[in-house]
């Protein structure tokens, strides 16, 4: 952006000055004529095939703790256990299980089976799944001194073939979102191009007599390799992490809803400091890309003039001049690196946190339900793959926002 050509000259300057925004927010017009440049038919088209890609990915994580408990009965309706093996095959002579349950320790197979099968009984009484009763009794007889032996038989094949199916549809998702976002990108990325390059083009000549050669170099280069690489990563990864957040917080709230108790608290303080942080970190991006202009400028300067300068001696001067705004460049580079690197050491303690709540609730309940007992390590497994999305994703975003 740069200031009116015409009030320079009326000011007597010969060159403008190169100037920011005011604020460092990125307005809702901004996204809005973005979106208009790509096609908003297409991105409704993307986010809807993006929506049920996570929720394919969600339900196939949770059908792993499906699978392993029966839980659509298809490994009992094929009478799959017909054949199982579930007995103690040897004590130790100091075992505390011969005080506990001595009928265990018996040579008789039969009056073991049948008491085996009324501690099974006990278990169903108070509806919790045959396999968990199983690794129960496996673990306690292991405990008191003996060596248990239990086979349940070969599960559904149902469920392998369900799951290769979830795989197959997920994967197909996944590359129709992750194309029709690329066709996305590009066709805003080029929409856009056009637009600035009809405008450069139909500019006054007064503003390229006023406005050194190596600003608008650096500008169209900057914005433009902006509109090609950087949106497009940005967005596709904030994008893509966005609907992981919802999926696991849904999931999450789905099986284990004690830990909204976490969830609703952390949302809100990592949303203050993501709009906080959105004030500081775009502006500094802007004073780094204002900051690379003299940089250029010197460069085609020099380059222009190489002649001139070798005739009057002004090597050492051309020098200083591009130490001088090499240095600068570099001091807004580095300000603003430092700016990231103080927001991701911040969000990475508070995700910890968060992590480390969310398992120590997940844990604290798992004796009281048994249902929720089944999905602890998938609610363990998403509350530290939930600290590294989130962290993620608020830098993913404060970047495309510097981008934008």
């Amino acid at each position: 952006k740069v200031k009116d050509p015409q009030k320079s000259a009326k000011s007597g300057k010969l060159v403008t000055d190169e100037a920011s925004q005011a604020g460092g927010l990125v307005t809702w017009n901004t996204y809005k004529t973005w979106m208009k440049a790509g096609s908003s038919l297409l991105a409704l088209f993307m986010l809807m095939f993006m929506v049920l890609k996570e929720g394919t990915a969600q339900y196939q994580s949770m059908f792993v703790s499906h699978w392993a408990s029966d839980k659509y009965g298809w490994t009992k309706a094929e009478n799959n256990t017909q054949d199982f093996k579930f007995d103690v095959i040897s004590c130790s002579p100091e075992a505390k299980l011969r005080q506990l349950r001595p009928i265990l320790c018996q040579d008789n197979e039969k009056l073991r089976f049948l008491d085996l099968m009324m501690l099974m009984k006990a278990g169903n009484d108070q509806n919790i799944n045959p396999s968990y009763i199983g690794q129960g009794i496996s673990q306690c007889v292991t405990f008191s001194g003996g060596n248990m032996l239990m086979d349940f038989g070969p599960a559904s094949s149902k469920y392998l073939w369900l799951y290769v199916g979830l795989t197959a549809i997920l994967t197909s998702l996944t590359f129709i979102s992750s194309m029709m976002f690329s066709n996305f990108a590009l066709s805003a990325s080029k929409t856009l191009h056009n637009k600035m390059l009809n405008s450069l083009l139909k500019t006054k000549m007064l503003f390229f007599e006023t406005t050194p050669q190596g600003r608008i170099v650096n500008r169209l280069s900057k914005d433009t390799d902006s509109l090609d690489s950087s949106l497009m990563s940005y967005s596709s990864t904030g994008t893509t992490t966005l609907f992981m957040l919802f999926g696991m917080f849904i999931s999450i709230t789905i099986v284990n809803w004690p830990c909204l108790i976490i969830i609703i608290p952390s949302i809100f303080i990592f949303y203050l400091i993501y709009n906080v942080f959105r004030k500081v970190y775009p502006k500094a991006k802007r004073i780094s890309a204002i900051a690379r202009s003299p940089v250029y400028n010197v460069c085609n300067e020099t380059m222009d003039c190489l002649s001139t300068i070798r005739a009057y001696g002004e090597q050492s001067q051309m020098l200083e001049m591009f130490r001088d705004a090499s240095n600068h460049a570099c001091s807004a580079v580095f300000m603003e690196q430092g700016i990231m690197r103080w927001m991701i050491f911040r969000v990475g303690i508070l995700c910890s946190c968060f992590a480390l709540s969310i398992t120590f609730i997940a844990i604290f309940m798992t004796p009281f339900s048994q249902e929720v007992a089944n999905y602890t390590g998938l609610i363990v497994s998403y509350g530290f793959s939930i600290s590294l999305i989130l962290n993620q994703f608020v830098i993913t975003m404060v970047n495309f926002e510097g981008e934008m």
